[in-house]
């Protein structure tokens, strides 16, 4: 039994050699049938939401840039009507560009460092290429910007609850506070940022709603009367140097998405890369180039210019 040799056509042969015969290819055809892919579009529909579900998967392209974007858009969205109606169209859309550019190619900068040393945060970069001391102050420095820009969110977010409720000042502070320990309190602690990308997708979502409803109110009531062609494309009268200098700081925050960038870049998959990195840097400036350009334009056009153009787009819309 031991010197048995089966015969050849019982032998095993190489994968690489063996050939499908039109039978075999019948037989697994009719099998497919038999299993419920019995046509070609169902077999794609599986596909396709295979992917449309890994296309938001964490990590991937998408909700990263969703995230990042989501970091630089915020209260400065609803401000940025004002600014525009102060140093003209053509000023600020010349300061949006240099922007975006600028941004792009930091965001790019950041991944290289944190893909080149393994680091995936600004303190461990800071100890890695500089001194311990310098990742305390900048730990410090990362603390401070939360801090106030949590704090400038929390307001945004009592002034439209302020506008929609007709709520009073008690009541305001008192959503305000509890908004900051049940919503911003457990989102501080999660362990990855890719794991709000659901929210931070809902986010942008209502921040685009913010355009349709500029939109639509400039639709309803047509160009406001303090705006011509003259005064929507270059500066107010009464513009001065700090006018300009003023516009140029808020077009800096405008994309101020960096401080999430080494562990964004850290989360995504299958590996960290520059070039994946530089992807998400172009989508999410991009996206964030798209909606402050669009309010801009139609806030002017809707609330006009000078006294008639509010601090921000709620007061523009409070009835």
């Amino acid at each position: 039994a031991d010197s048995y040799t089966p015969p050849p056509e019982h032998q095993e042969r190489p994968f690489e050699d063996m050939e499908m015969k039109p039978k075999d290819v019948e037989t697994c055809s009719q099998d497919s049938t038999a299993s419920g892919f019995s046509s070609k579009g169902d077999s794609l529909s599986v596909v396709s939401a295979i992917g449309a579900r890994d296309a938001f998967r964490r990590g991937g392209v998408l909700p990263t840039s969703i995230c990042l974007s989501k970091a630089a858009l915020g209260a400065g969205v609803l401000s940025v009507a004002a600014h525009g109606a102060e140093v003209g169209a053509v000023y600020f859309f010349v300061c949006l560009v240099l922007g975006g550019l600028l941004t792009v190619a930091s965001i790019r900068m950041i991944a290289n460092a944190s893909v080149e040393t393994g680091c995936w945060s600004y303190e461990d970069i800071c100890e890695e290429l500089l001194h311990p001391a310098m990742s305390l102050f900048t730990g410090f420095i990362n603390v401070c910007n939360c801090l106030g820009a949590a704090a400038g969110y929390l307001i945004v977010c009592g002034q439209v609850f302020q506008v929609i409720f007709h709520a009073d000042d008690r009541a305001r502070n008192l959503f305000v506070v509890l908004v900051g320990i049940f919503i911003c309190g457990p989102l501080a602690l999660a362990r990855h940022v890719s794991f709000m990308r659901h929210l931070a997708a809902v986010s942008v979502g209502a921040l685009m709603l913010l355009v349709v409803s500029v939109v639509v109110y400039w639709a309803q009531h047509g160009i406001d009367e303090s705006v011509d062609v003259e005064s929507f494309l270059l500066p107010s009268s009464g513009a001065t140097v700090f006018t300009y200098m003023n516009s140029i700081n808020n077009m800096v925050f405008a994309y101020t998405n960096q401080f999430n960038v080494p562990q964004l870049t850290g989360e995504l998959t299958p590996a960290p890369s520059v070039r994946r990195m530089t992807k998400v840097a172009v989508f999410s400036t991009s996206l964030c180039f798209v909606l402050y350009g669009s309010v801009t334009i139609f806030g002017v056009l809707a609330f006009g210019v000078g006294d008639n153009q509010k601090d921000t787009l709620i007061l523009d819309l409070m009835p």
